[in-house]
């Protein structure tokens, strides 16, 4: 849609037209950002240490298959997740 006013467009109209194209825009681009986040929590969660966090993404992604969707959303979720599931780290090498 182009954001002007058509020549046979009323002021209302055209205004009505106007916020909500605003408001598309401004939700997809919300969306975009929430993608970026869930794409960026995941990478994190997926590189965490093997020896630490043992099998944590290997379980989540075997609830996932089973239709549930455990994956961390955002950044903190992942953080909370990884501290939360901490195993010893053998200091004993």
């Amino acid at each position: 849609m182009a954001i002007t006013q058509q020549e046979n467009e009323t002021n209302e109209g055209f205004v009505r037209s106007f916020v909500k194209e605003i408001k598309n825009i401004k939700a997809r681009k919300i969306t975009e950002i929430g993608f970026q986040e869930k794409i960026k929590a995941r990478i994190v969660f997926l590189a965490a240490d093997e020896e630490r966090h043992g099998d944590l993404p290997r379980e989540v992604a075997n609830t996932f298959l089973t239709s549930r969707n455990d994956y961390p959303e955002t950044i903190l979720e992942v953080l909370k997740m990884l501290n939360n599931n901490q195993r010893p780290v053998n200091t004993y090498n």
